[in-house]
C-alpha cells in the first residue's frame, strides 16, 4: 500500500528524480517542473485539504414564527392596521369648549360693563334731570356711587310745586311730614318739598341701580 508520501512525491520528465510536492525545479537536473504535474499536485492539496477549508457554506437560519418570537403576528398582504386614537383627544376636546365658553362669558361681561350699564346709568340719571322744576335755580347737583342728588330753589307757592311733582313723577308714595314739608316718592326718585317764607326748596333725590 503506498503512503500519503509516496502519492505525494512526482517523477521528474528529464532525469526521473523523486520530485517532493513543494518544489518547482528538479534538484537534480534543474528541469521545471511541468504544468500538468503542477496542477495534479495543486488538486491533491486542495482534495486533502477540502475537510478543513474554513470557507463553508452558509447554512440559512430560520426567521419570523421560526425563531420563537411571539407577540408580533404578521399582517395579511394589502392590509394595513388602523392606528388607535390617543386616549387624550376627548379629554383634550372637552378642555377646549370649557375655554371658549369661559372665554364668551368673559366677553359678554366686558361688552356689557363698556357699553350697556353706562347707558342704562345714564338714562337712569337722566330722569332726575328731567324732574327740575321749571324756572328754578340749581342750589346742588351731585352725583355719587350709589346715586344723585339736586337741590332747587323756587319762587312759586308749594302747592303748585307740590302739584306739579304728582303729575311729572308718577309718585306710588305721598307723605305730609309737617305742615310745610312734602314727600313724594317712586321706585327710584324721592322728591322733598318744603316752604321756606316765600321761597319753595325742593330736593330731588335718585337711587342708582
Amino acid at each position: 500500500m503506498l503512503s500519503s508520501t509516496s502519492m505525494s512525491m512526482q517523477n521528474c520528465s528529464k532525469c526521473g528524480a523523486l520530485l517532493p510536492a513543494e518544489v518547482n525545479f528538479c534538484r537534480q537536473c534543474g528541469t521545471p517542473v511541468t504544468a500538468a504535474l503542477a496542477g495534479e499536485r495543486q488538486t491533491i492539496q486542495l482534495d486533502l485539504t477540502s475537510e478543513n477549508a474554513a470557507t463553508r457554506r452558509l447554512r440559512p437560519r430560520p426567521t419570523g414564527s421560526e425563531t420563537g418570537f411571539s407577540g408580533i403576528k404578521p399582517e395579511p398582504s394589502g392590509q394595513i392596521s388602523p392606528l388607535p386614537s390617543p386616549p387624550t383627544s376627548k379629554l383634550k376636546a372637552a378642555l377646549a369648549l370649557i375655554t371658549l365658553a369661559v372665554v364668551l362669558i368673559a366677553a359678554c361681561v366686558i361688552i356689557w360693563a363698556a357699553l350697556i350699564r353706562p347707558k342704562r346709568v345714564a338714562s337712569t340719571a337722566g330722569s332726575a334731570e328731567t324732574l327740575v322744576y321749571p324756572n328754578s335755580r340749581t342750589i346742588l347737583n351731585t352725583t355719587s356711587g350709589d346715586g344723585k342728588a339736586i337741590q332747587l330753589q323756587t319762587d312759586d307757592s308749594t302747592d303748585q310745586v307740590v302739584s306739579w311733582y304728582k303729575a311729572n313723577l308718577s309718585p306710588t308714595k305721598t307723605l305730609q311730614l309737617t305742615p310745610t314739608t312734602v314727600v313724594l316718592k317712586n321706585q327710584t326718585v324721592t322728591v322733598t318739598i318744603v316752604a321756606d317764607n316765600k321761597t319753595t326748596t325742593v330736593l330731588i333725590k335718585q337711587v342708582l341701580p
